[in-house]
């Protein structure tokens, strides 16, 4: 779409926000997870299904990633509740 190569847009999007579009995109979805596990209208059964519905299929890289960047782990986000 946007008639570039892989490592240009790589290195534009870089350059703009700041992290690869891998990054950015993962990003997005924790942040996605994180909303669900808030969500008071649908509470979550567990946070392996919302990682799971999310496309995270490993649960430890998921909660490391998401404590990362919200400094707290999952399941102490759905405590909170």
């Amino acid at each position: 779409m946007a008639n570039v190569g892989a490592t240009t847009l790589h290195l534009c999007f870089n350059e703009v926000y700041g992290v690869s579009p891998i990054a950015y995109l993962q990003a997005k979805r924790i942040t996605q997870a994180r909303c669900a596990i808030l969500d008071a209208e649908r509470a979550p059964r567990s946070v392996k299904d919302v990682a799971l519905s999310l496309g995270f299929t490993h649960s430890g890289r998921f909660a490391k990633r998401y404590h990362k960047l919200f400094g707290e782990l999952p399941s102490e986000t759905l405590n909170k509740r």
